[in-house]
């Protein structure tokens, strides 16, 4: 049985990274002390997570670096 909420955690902490390191080019807000606490958090849940690629989600080994691919 395979959880779908680490992953969607870590791409919605992904965003919000993203989003608030192009805001912190400012001088406006706080946004160094959320990046801060933004990227612990997304570390946290990475260290959860687990991308296994086969038809079933669990059927095969899970992916490396270098065993990945993408496709369309």
């Amino acid at each position: 049985m395979f959880d779908l909420r680490d992953l969607r955690m870590a791409t919605v902490l992904s965003v919000l990274l993203a989003r608030y390191t192009q805001e912190a080019r400012t001088d406006r807000g706080d946004f160094p002390r959320k990046i801060a606490q933004i990227k612990n958090e997304l570390q946290v849940v990475l260290d959860r997570v687990q991308v296994r690629w086969g038809p079933f989600g669990n059927s095969e080994e899970p992916s490396t670096l270098f065993s990945c691919k993408l496709s369309r």
